[in-house]
């Protein structure tokens, strides 16, 4: 990002419009930077001007602990740490996209979710270490379009590369496999993609579901993970120290949500 030109406009008094979702290349071609492309700009542009925050404003007024639309009593988080906000954002939520959550780490921005609607409104903040918080939990998420391969080892090398320019939402091994996670709104040709992986020798499966509990030390507040596990123990499902995704049918994944919901974070 070489913001030069906007640096001369600023020195001059003035305020400075630029188009977001695109760049250039190495070779001066014009190019896209793809979904989530305009908070891309915004927060790559706030991190060459040295800026201590970026503001994005939607039609939302910052970041809840759910999606409103399946958890009506959903609320409104005060901060989050950025691992907290990209775990959220790969979960399902559409507030902030991943990369400008990613860019923004390496920059040391700080990120104000706000609506465009409500001018007074702190919105949701999201930097590097955040106050503390009463639960472990801050959100829970579901999704209900992803592609789950599982590759024997002898098929690793293959599948790596025909997935080398794909971004892969998550990956594990075992002493047998490997297992990638990738999402729908990342696919430009999902069918074809799942029939060459078919033909090669994998297992595709789709379309899953998921739900994710958002937050920090789950696995060490007792009553957190035992609630948690009440309601995830019959899925198969994968717990870091941001997150616990359990994977299942997408029928399944809004009544999971609001019954975590209720249990972890109502009341």
């Amino acid at each position: 990002v070489r913001p030069f030109r906007v640096q001369d406009e600023l020195e001059r008094g003035r305020i400075v419009i630029v188009a977001g979702f695109q760049g250039t290349s190495y070779r001066r071609e014009i190019t896209t930077l793809g979904r989530g492309g305009s908070d891309l700009t915004a927060v790559a542009l706030a991190g060459a001007l040295g800026a201590e925050a970026c503001e994005i404003y939607t039609d939302v007024d910052g970041v809840l602990t759910a999606d409103p639309r399946i958890v009506p009593a959903a609320t409104k988080i005060e901060s989050l740490s950025y691992d907290e906000m990209e775990a959220l954002a790969r979960g399902g939520a559409k507030v902030l996209h991943r990369d400008a959550i990613a860019w923004a780490r390496r920059t040391g921005v700080a990120l104000y979710s706000r609506s465009t609607f409500v001018p007074d409104s702190e919105g949701t903040l999201v930097r590097q270490n955040p106050p503390p918080r009463p639960s472990p939990v801050v959100g829970i998420t579901g999704r209900k379009d992803l592609y789950l391969i599982d590759a024997d080892l002898a098929l690793t090398e293959a599948v790596e590369a025909m997935l080398a320019d794909i971004p892969t939402a998550g990956r594990t091994q075992s002493a047998t496999g490997v297992r990638y996670l990738l999402t729908r709104e990342d696919l430009h040709e999902a069918e074809s993609l799942a029939a060459e992986l078919t033909a090669l020798g994998a297992r595709v499966q789709t379309p899953v579901g998921s739900v994710s509990v958002v937050g920090s030390g789950l696995g060490e507040d007792r009553q957190t993970y035992r609630t948690i596990l009440t309601h995830l123990s019959g899925f198969e499902g994968i717990l870091t120290g941001t997150v616990w995704t359990a994977f299942m049918a997408p029928s399944q994944v809004d009544a999971v949500v609001m019954a975590l919901h209720r249990d972890l974070l109502e009341g």
